[in-house]
């Protein structure tokens, strides 16, 4: 079970990411914040995320695959949401119960 979070941006509509459920490191969120850039914010935010429906600024699907780079031809204010994803998902996740 993941942590799903929909884009509440109207320009961006059936925006959503999904995250991993478990592990969260403190590690990470202290990478991320002192990250000098978001390219380095998003190379440790990826690897939390297990599917998207995020979408290029010509309207194709960018997959998660693809990694980092290909976010470049992604709307930047849609960028800027999946990081702010990111942490409400590590908030929404204190309150899962805890993995067997």
């Amino acid at each position: 079970m993941g942590i799903r979070i929909e884009c509440d941006q109207p320009a961006f509509p059936g925006a959503f990411v999904e995250f991993r459920d478990r592990p969260w490191k403190f590690g990470d969120r202290r990478r991320t914040l002192e990250a000098t850039d978001d390219a380095l914010a998003l190379g440790i935010i990826l690897p939390y995320v297990t599917g998207w429906n995020i979408k290029d600024c010509d309207g194709k699907a960018v997959a998660v695959e693809d990694g980092v780079d290909a976010l470049n031809e992604v709307e930047d204010g849609l960028v800027i949401w999946l990081i702010r994803a990111w942490f409400e998902a590590r908030l929404r996740a204190t309150q899962l119960a805890p993995n067997p």
